[in-house]
């Protein structure tokens, strides 16, 4: 992006993996991403190539369950939180869970599962801090568009 916010240049890079499951995080002057709490990787972005490098850590698997990206890391805590989901079939339905997750990336603990507006097809796509609550952005049955306001304390108990 130009200082203006445009869009001048883009870097696809070729992956197997479905791509809106990545979760950015920004730590220190670092971009990084998590795939997945169990299966995925941690990745990081070079500055100077501007791609992303092979994993920087496979992530333990099995402790929390296999949980994919929704919403981009944000500072939390002295660590970090995201959305996450999980999806179960008949029928296909997401899951919700706050994450939380400390500096080196690795996952703390998981809040109790949850769903936006109905159960079913849910997709958390943002977290963002505004004023004293967090926005969460979330779509339903890929066809409409929300967000939703929590507080603190709400993330908090979610992820004690």
């Amino acid at each position: 992006l130009n200082e203006d916010g445009d869009v001048v240049g883009a870097h696809a890079q070729k992956s197997d993996r479905h791509e809106k499951n990545w979760m950015p995080a920004v730590v220190g002057q670092d971009l990084k991403f998590v795939y997945s709490t169990e299966s995925g990787a941690v990745l990081a972005y070079d500055r100077s190539t501007h791609e992303v490098r092979p994993p920087v850590r496979e992530l333990p698997s099995g402790k929390f369950g296999h949980l994919r990206g929704g919403s981009q890391l944000c500072e939390f805590a002295g660590g970090f939180v995201a959305v996450a989901h999980q999806v179960h079939s008949s029928p296909t339905t997401y899951l919700h869970r706050f994450v939380s997750f400390n500096r080196e990336l690795q996952v703390v603990n998981l809040g109790e599962p949850f769903h936006f507006r109905q159960v079913g097809i849910e997709f958390c796509a943002g977290l963002a801090r505004w004023r004293d609550q967090w926005v969460l952005s979330f779509g339903v049955a890929d066809k409409e568009i929300h967000l939703g306001l929590v507080g603190d304390d709400v993330v908090r108990e979610m992820v004690a």
